[in-house]
């Protein structure tokens, strides 16, 4: 993580010092928007407890990479910021603050906090922070100083302002509620056309024509089926973004363009949004209508015998039961014309005599839970996001909620308050296990020593022990089925598996993932969000040449999730996930596609957070999701697609490792050293070939259609992204190599640059100009013997000069190297002193390291045998040919003719 300064972008330094002049910040203020505009982030956003997402945003408007840790709201509101006009510029986990705060127990105490995003306007500045707004809810139930409404509704923090009034900062709160979800995937979207202009002069005039005898608007669908030779697709885009024609953004979606409609008039747009949007209906008295409601139409009397959402069975005395719609009676009932015979007005005395029950059973625990409940239901209707732990309840189903609904609403209905509902209800008889407090309490006690532990004994175990202590001091103890049915009470099944084996156990009892479907992972156009991982294939694959065992190979794999996980980049190597993986596999991607994804989804392993890859991604553009630790959920698209890979291709093959996870029940024959025949190339050529034609070509239960006619379709309607990043035929293979520690080197006159030990040496370096000048460097991970200095406006290739060991010599190999060299190295002195034998055995584990050294070798040679085919080389061949398919046969090619900035 470097400075944030960038030459770039706008002074911002001196903006603030013009906000000062105006009287609108203080001196106070200056110093500490200056501290955190040219320093880093006070803290590094972290998923300790897995509850948010690390979000690496790669902005254009602040020219490097803000990282975030919320996918729902920071990260929302960072596009939102990302997409204003008004915002000259935004700085995430600004300086922390010292705020004088009421704590719980009444005592003030001095805390620093940390803010979500320090934002800059032309006329102030500001701090903000994001947060659910269940959350900002139920904190101002107990801290009213730290979160409270003010009088137009909206959010504030007044022990905050109380801390900024010395600084000439504004402070606001951002709730889930101000962040429209409709509004920020139009914006994704319109970002593409961003940077665009229109492609003629009568573009917009071409527009206008078309829209200008449309008063009622006119469908986007309809709109870009007219784009040709007057106007482009792109150029109706741009003048959505640019408002020169009016689209109500805030309430329509650009995916849903058949529905979405386009107005040539401002006030066109508004009058639609006044009729379609802001047009309230009027709900009439809701009526409660139940199985043996008794009615009378027409002098016939009838009686409900079903009812559903839409529809209402009545019965007479004779016949069979006549469906009726729900709606329609409803209406008749609240004319008169039909009439409830079953409607009877109930006096205090019997409305008495019927809660009596419930109030002899009230106690202050139930009122209180019926509060509660009470109240979340109402905060419900405003926050459909709301969580009833938020309001200390347990967590619940969906089922749970429409019951308190509807006893809530009878309860309303029947006795005027919705209280008497949401009370639990009073079991007749003795209460079951209506045991001693001093019994219970040492019920629990036994239990969190002995039952929740990493011992994990049984409740038998657990209860035989508690009698034997409550035996030895002559007390009656509770029978096995009362303890079995406390033990329960106690924890549930996820919290009693978590303490007993721990969270990994636990996790199958977890929710679904809260990654869920929103602004982010809506699959609004193609090549929008994309998953990466990867997977030690369980195959023995061989040399080509000696038969020999290499081991198995690795497969990184970047898919489309709302394509049916169609695969459209790929890394097949013998080493595990690295960076140089994930580097491969957006370059495979590029190469077929054209054009890099806007979203990726990886794990937290190492391979996907490092310095190499997300400089990589930055140069790119892609912004970076890491999901949640130990949740593959959240990712199912492609770790189902690596389960269907082995399932249909891999456990199918010869040489297959599956036999081996019952190695007790396998024969010698069945070895799968014996029987191991493929080799890299032969075998990438299969999964190849799977991937990228069978795959795209499946039929898809979700999509409806093949993933590739789906692809097509949404390409038609998206806009392009052309100009959004490409790279040159010369430069496709440079761009995507690490650099060097310290990205540049100096060209030592006659000698080169220094990289790793080694001179390197190009012809041009001898050329007065080029000496002791410094140069970026790039290397090859497989091939050291090379690297690449950005001389001039061009890279050029230069060579490990008198350095022939470093030929066909991978990265991975010479590490492996290292390791053996430092481990002679550590023992050197040791080994002088030892025996003949011992020297015998030590050199018996260096021949070893260098088998495994020359087994990396030919490892890397299958692998440069195995990118030795371009994939603009392979012709498309049919299925009945026998040949190997490529996607780009059927998949659209996008064509760039111009780089618009360069991979370096």
């Amino acid at each position: 993580m470097g400075m944030r300064v960038n030459t770039n972008q706008p002074n911002w330094i001196a903006l603030i010092e013009r906000l000062q002049a105006a009287g609108s910040l203080t001196e106070k203020g200056k110093k500490y928007a200056a501290d955190v505009i040219t320093g880093l982030p006070s803290r590094n956003p972290s998923n300790v407890a897995g509850r948010n997402l690390i979000v690496d945003i790669a902005s254009q408007k602040m020219g490097h990479t803000v990282q975030v840790e919320s996918l729902t709201i920071e990260a929302a509101y960072a596009q939102m910021l990302e997409s204003s006009v008004a915002c000259v510029g935004y700085w995430a986990q600004p300086i922390k603050l010292r705020v004088v705060c009421k704590c719980r127990d009444g005592i003030e105490r001095a805390l620093w906090i940390t803010l979500d995003f320090l934002v800059l306007y032309p006329d102030r500045l500001e701090l903000v922070e994001c947060k659910p707004e269940s959350a900002l809810h139920a904190i101002s139930l107990t801290q009213p100083g730290r979160y409270s409404r003010d009088d137009t509704g909206r959010w504030t923090s007044p022990e905050v302002e109380a801390a900024l009034a010395d600084y000439g900062i504004h402070f606001r709160v951002v709730s889930s509620a101000d962040l429209n979800p409709v509004l920020l995937r139009n914006y994704t979207l319109l970002e593409e056309v961003r940077q665009a202009s229109y492609s003629s002069a009568s573009a917009l005039e071409a527009i206008m024509t078309f829209l200008q005898n449309r008063r009622d608007g006119v469908p986007l669908a309809e709109l870009v089926a007219q784009a040709g030779s007057a106007f482009t697709k792109n150029d109706i885009y741009v003048g959505i973004l640019r408002r020169d024609v009016h689209v109500l953004l805030a309430h329509c979606l650009l995916v849903d363009d058949r529905t979405t409609l386009v107005f040539a008039e401002e006030y066109q747009a508004e009058a639609y949004r006044l009729m379609k949007f802001a047009t309230v209906e009027q709900s009439e008295r809701s009526l409660v209508l139940k199985a043996g409601t008794r009615l009378r139409w027409n002098g016939t009397n009838y009686s409900i015998c079903n009812a559903s959402r839409n529809k209402v069975y009545l019965m007479a005395a004779e016949g069979s039961p006549t469906a009726f719609p729900r709606d329609l009676l409803c209406s008749l009932i609240g004319t008169g014309e039909i009439e409830l015979l079953d409607e009877v007005v109930v006096d205090g005395a019997d409305q008495a005599e019927t809660l009596k029950p419930y109030f002899t059973a009230l106690t202050l625990e139930k009122q209180l839970l019926g509060k509660a409940r009470n109240e979340f239901l109402r905060f419900l209707e405003r926050h459909p996001e709301a969580k009833p732990e938020d309001f200390g309840l347990k967590p619940i189903k969906t089922r749970t909620v429409q019951r308190w609904k509807r006893a809530a609403h009878e309860s309303m209905v029947r006795f005027g308050t919705p209280l008497w509902g949401l009370f639990d209800r009073p079991r007749p008889g003795r209460p079951r296990d209506a045991l001693p407090k001093e019994m219970r309490d040492e019920m629990t006690a036994v239990a969190e020593e002995l039952y929740f532990s990493k011992t994990a004994p049984s409740k038998t175990f657990v209860w035989r022990a508690l009698r034997q202590r409550r035996e030895a001091r002559g007390l009656p103890f509770p029978s096995k089925g009362a303890y079995r049915r406390h033990l329960d009470r106690m924890k549930n099944l996820r919290d009693a598996t978590e303490s007993r084996q721990g969270k990994g156990a636990a996790y199958k009892y977890d929710a679904s993932s809260a990654g869920g479907k929103n602004w982010i992972t809506a699959g609004d156009f193609p090549l929008k969000v994309s998953q990466m991982d990867g997977k030690s294939f369980d195959i023995l694959v061989v040399d080509d040449e000696t038969g020999e065992v290499l081991g198995k190979p690795t497969l990184t794999l970047l898919t489309l999730p709302h394509y049916g996980s169609a695969p459209i980049g790929a890394a097949f190597l013998f080493e595990p996930e690295s960076y140089r993986s994930g580097t491969m596999c957006l370059r495979d991607e590029i190469e077929r596609f054209g054009e890099p994804v806007k979203y990726i989804v990886v794990d937290n392993g190492k391979a996907f957070n490092n310095a190499t890859f997300d400089s990589l991604l930055a140069t790119l553009g892609i912004t970076k999701i890491n999901r949640p630790p130990r949740d593959p959920r959240f990712a199912s698209e492609i770790e189902a697609l690596f389960r269907v890979i082995d399932r249909e291709v891999i456990h199918n093959s010869a040489g297959n490792t599956k036999p081996l996870q019952t190695a007790r029940e396998m024969t010698a024959e069945m070895n799968p050293e014996k029987l191991a025949i493929w080799t890299l190339s032969a075998l990438w050529r299969r999964i190849e070939h799977y991937l990228f034609t069978m795959l795209w070509d499946a039929p898809s239960a979700a999509l409806g259609t093949t993933p590739r006619l789906a692809f097509e379709r949404d390409q038609k309607r998206a806009p392009d992204r052309e100009g959004r990043f490409t790279v040159p035929p010369d430069q496709a293979k440079i761009a995507f190599f690490p650099e060097v520690d310290g990205v540049t080197r100096v060209v030592q006159p006659g000698r080169g640059i220094f990289v790793e030990g080694y001179y390197y040496w190009n012809d041009v370096m001898a050329k007065p100009h080029v000496e002791k000048t410094k140069v970026r460097v790039r290397y090859d991970p497989y091939e050291l013997a090379i690297v690449f200095a950005a001389i001039g406006d061009t890279w050029v290739e230069c060579t490990a000069r008198h350095a022939p060991e470093l030929r066909n010599v991978t990265e991975r190999t010479r590490h492996l190297q290292v390791i053996a060299r430092r481990r002679l190295k550590n023992n050197h002195a040791e080994r002088r002193e030892r025996t003949h034998g011992r020297k015998l055995a030590c050199l018996g584990d260096e021949m070893l390291e260098d088998e495994k050294a020359l087994r990396e070798q030919r490892r890397a040679r299958a692998q440069r045998q195995l990118s030795k085919p371009q994939h603009a080389h392979v012709s498309p061949q049919t299925e009945h040919s026998g040949g190997v398919q490529s996607i780009g046969s059927k998949l659209p090619k996008i064509d760039f003719s111009h780089l618009r900035k360069t991979a370096a």
